[in-house]
């Protein structure tokens, strides 16, 4: 009968260091799972977000050449509703960036604000367009509206490096997580072999005797 409690308590032990294997491999394989899913859904989102809006800005910038170009009101209005389409997709990549963005958060408001007093210096120069003024409008554009859109670029690709940087905090954590779930799992392995061959063995001799 005391032989038999033995075993049962080798085998329940055997048993629980097996299933702690199985929990640990569960528990390190959600960490670096989360690890992946934030890499996706911050620095990838607002990188990738942040590039629309650079390629966006050259877009508008490029059409209020044409506007500054146009012969006639309905050339006028199709690079304005060309500059209109560009900023609306310039500001959705920016809701992007609010909601995922992980820095400075100022910075999100500066850039926003930036971009919003471009519309300024746009709409001064559509309306000097209207008047006659083309020259006017062609200096403007040149001088204080290539300069704005500069400085945005500028800004926006400070989003982008800080995104490259938490890319590179998550990579560096999603490594360290899966070391660990092989130093961990190793370990338990070799508990597990350890503590089967010990049971194998004192069977065999509760057999023989």
């Amino acid at each position: 009968m005391a032989e038999s409690k033995k075993i049962l308590v080798a085998f329940v032990v055997f048993v629980i260091v097996v299933m702690c294997l199985g929990l640990n491999s569960q528990w390190q394989l959600s960490k670096i799972s989360q690890d992946t899913d934030d890499l996706y859904q911050h620095p990838f989102a607002v990188s990738n977000a942040a590039k629309n809006i650079n390629f966006n800005l050259v877009s508008m910038h490029r059409y209020m050449k044409d506007v500054v170009l146009a012969t006639d009101e309905t050339e006028l209005l199709v690079a304005v509703k060309a500059v209109a389409a560009h900023e609306e997709k310039a500001l959705s990549e920016f809701d992007i960036i609010f909601d995922r963005f992980l820095g400075d958060k100022s910075k999100i408001n500066k850039t926003y604000r930036t971009f919003i007093d471009w519309k300024t210096i746009r709409s001064e120069v559509i309306q000097l367009v209207r008047d006659g003024h083309r020259e006017q409008a062609i200096a403007i554009t040149k001088e204080k509206g290539a300069i704005h859109v500069g400085n945005l670029n500028l800004l926006v690709e400070e989003f982008v490096i800080v995104a490259f940087n938490k890319a590179q905090t998550f990579h560096s954590r999603a490594l360290s997580n899966a070391n660990n779930a092989k130093l961990i799992n190793l370990v338990f392995s070799i508990v597990a072999l350890i503590l089967m061959v010990v049971f194998v063995i004192y069977i065999r001799r509760g057999l023989v005797l």
